[in-house]
């Protein structure tokens, strides 16, 4: 028989494993609960991840790249020639559309009318781009000018249709160029100004009136920032921000405080600091350094908000607080800063006072020449407004403006 000193003995180391076994299974169960838990910020837990061959890869999930931007060909011109239009894509490319008969959209002689907006073939690393009624001529990036279309200035006598590309050999080391049908300036990159063409009015600057065939040094004009023409005259913005003009003055477009026509360039009056400079038709504006715009010569309508027939620069409140200034033929319009289009007197209608063109925002380019101005707004998207008869392009109302049109690219 066991004594009862035996048995309690027993009893109590009984009670001891009971124990031991309870708190391993309780610290194991404490274990597999830390396993199994939510990761925390500060300690993220992963599971175990193999590929297809085995081999332990990460759960995580890498971050998404970027998404790559596609790749666009930005407009960075559009010019209006009156018959047709021509945009310059980043690229260095240009496409253009509209009247064809006389070549000025570069495509072949079976093609009258061309539709938006087609690339001209034969040309490239172009960086300025020039239109008129019935021509298209472009500098490219190593300066040399190329030309299609009519326009006796650069043909060498020729009258024929040129419907490809075509270099003009008698220029080179061109950064800037201006036009009109029959006389034309270059900005070579020495900052000095060579002009030819009929020189009816003395716009050559040489002191003449012959015709110069050939690109001829404007005497005595250095320091050249830009070169604009007119219907009778040409000026120059020189880097030190005077204005300087010469040829035709019966509207006082030289603006020196006559009438009187000059074969050689002279100062504008009242023009100091200019930073930008437009001309068209027989009148002119400049944008000085604080912001403001002053024009000069016949504006060819009544608004009594530019010039009209001012002999010397006089500030245009119309025009305050625009970036940019396009003139055409019946009409000034600018660029405000946040993206619309103001217009000074319209395309055939009663507006005489500054107005927002309708439908039209986020606008970064803009061109006018005759009745029609082009724009082109921040998504690429190129629109034309006024008279649409020569660019022949489909369309009608457009964002409440019945002679606004989206021109379709392709």
């Amino acid at each position: 028989m066991k004594s009862p000193e035996r048995t309690a003995s027993r009893a109590e180391k009984h009670r001891r494993c009971v124990w031991i076994v309870a708190l391993c299974a309780a610290a194991a169960l404490a274990n597999c609960k830390r396993g199994t838990a939510s990761p925390s910020a500060s300690s993220p837990q992963s599971p175990i991840v193999r590929d297809a061959a085995g081999a332990q890869v990460s759960a995580t999930p890498s971050a998404a790249p970027a998404p790559v931007p596609p790749i666009r060909d930005e407009v960075v011109q559009v010019r209006n020639g009156g018959t047709h239009v021509c945009i310059l894509l980043a690229s260095g490319t240009v496409r253009c559309w509209g009247r064809n008969m006389e070549g000025q959209c570069g495509q072949p002689t079976t093609m009258e009318t061309v539709p938006p907006a087609t690339t001209v073939a034969g040309i490239s690393e172009v960086r300025e781009l020039i239109t008129l009624p019935m021509m298209t001529i472009v500098v490219r990036r190593d300066g040399s000018v190329w030309f299609w279309g009519i326009g006796l200035l650069i043909q060498d006598g020729g009258e024929s249709p040129i419907h490809v590309p075509r270099p003009f050999a008698a220029l080179t080391n061109v950064t800037r160029l201006a036009a009109i049908q029959s006389n034309a300036c270059a900005r070579i990159g020495d900052g000095t100004v060579q002009c030819w063409g009929s020189n009816r009015d003395g716009q050559v600057g040489n002191g003449s009136t012959r015709p110069v065939p050939v690109p001829t040094a404007v005497p005595g004009l250095t320091d050249v920032a830009e070169v604009r023409l007119g219907e009778e005259h040409a000026c120059a913005r020189l880097t030190s921000g005077i204005v300087q003009c010469w040829g035709g003055n019966e509207e006082g477009q030289l603006g020196d405080g006559t009438t009187v026509s000059h074969r050689v360039p002279r100062p504008v009056h009242g023009v100091v600091g200019a930073t930008a400079l437009v001309s068209e038709g027989l009148r002119n504006c400049a944008q000085v350094a604080d912001g403001s715009w002053k024009c000069w010569g016949s504006s060819g309508w009544d608004t009594g908000q530019i010039s009209d027939r001012r002999t010397t620069a006089i500030v245009s409140p119309g025009l305050a607080s625009l970036s940019t200034v396009s003139l055409g033929m019946y009409h000034i319009c600018g660029l405000v800063p946040n993206g619309d289009v103001r217009c000074l007197a319209s395309f055939g209608g009663p507006e005489r006072q500054p107005y927002v063109v309708p439908g039209l925002a986020n606008v970064r380019l803009l061109d006018s020449r005759e009745a029609l101005m082009c724009a082109v707004t921040n998504d690429g998207s190129v629109y034309c407004r006024g008279d649409h008869s020569n660019i022949m392009v489909p369309g009608g109302a457009e964002n409440g403006s019945p002679d606004l049109v989206r021109i379709p690219m392709r």
